[in-house]
């Protein structure tokens, strides 16, 4: 994705910022912890808190008389890059040297609440990741290049892996209907005695017992009651 092209520099930093970050998050993966409170907790792959850091980064310090080279955001398997172009100032030294390269952009995002410790994006976004425990972004650069790769929270590594073993155990003691009828609540979030009807061709009974049945097993959690009850995990 093109973070920033030179014609969207004359619109709304808020909005680019904003687009970017509602792309990394469409984008990024998500795995859910039940905690037993009503709402599930969302573990994003990546922690956009930081991300947004980056962007913001990019945005700031980018060389905009360099008309061949969009700010760039890549997804790839197993990390996201981000990388501008930019002139490296003299006696840089990472994390340790402050400059604004475009006063006036540092000065609408400190407007906008984007700024409001300029020059130290890189060690907001490694406190950040420190905090959360997550890998720190991986920083690179030379004279013309500037580029921040970020590997997934090992929250969410963890989460996954765990729910890959659990699954592997779910399904070993389930049936094919018990394991189609998983997968729909996967889906669509529940499943009712009349769907796991239709989707098994098999009688209501068959179907309330094969239900309850993962319920006696903490598989499913039965809401409501009678007609009116559905499955959901």
């Amino acid at each position: 994705m093109d973070i920033i092209d030179r014609k969207e520099i004359r619109g709304s930093l808020f909005e680019i910022v904003d687009k970017v970050m509602d792309f990394v998050k469409l984008y990024t993966k998500v795995a859910y912890k039940f905690t037993g409170k009503p709402k599930r907790e969302e573990i994003y792959e990546y922690l956009l808190e930081a991300i947004r850091e980056a962007v913001i980064n990019s945005v700031m310090h980018r060389d905009y008389f360099e008309k061949g080279h969009n700010n760039i955001l890549r997804f790839f398997p197993d990390r996201i890059l981000i990388e501008n172009v930019w002139i490296e100032p003299k006696g840089f030294e990472l994390g340790k040297t402050t400059f604004r390269r475009n006063h006036i952009i540092s000065d609408l995002f400190a407007r906008i609440g984007f700024g409001e410790k300029l020059g130290s994006g890189i060690l907001r976004m490694r406190n950040i990741c420190k905090n959360a425990k997550a890998p720190e972004p991986m920083i690179e650069y030379n004279e013309s290049y500037f580029w921040i790769t970020f590997k997934p929270s090992r929250k969410y590594v963890r989460l996954t892996l765990e729910e890959e073993i659990k699954l592997k155990d779910t399904l070993e003691i389930l049936n094919e209907r018990q394991k189609k009828a998983l997968e729909h609540v996967k889906k669509r979030g529940k499943i009712t005695n009349k769907e796991y009807v239709n989707l098994n061709k098999v009688s209501r009974i068959t179907a309330t017992r094969e239900l309850m049945d993962m319920v006696k097993k903490k598989i499913l959690k039965q809401e409501g009651r009678g007609r009116g009850s559905h499955f959901t995990l």
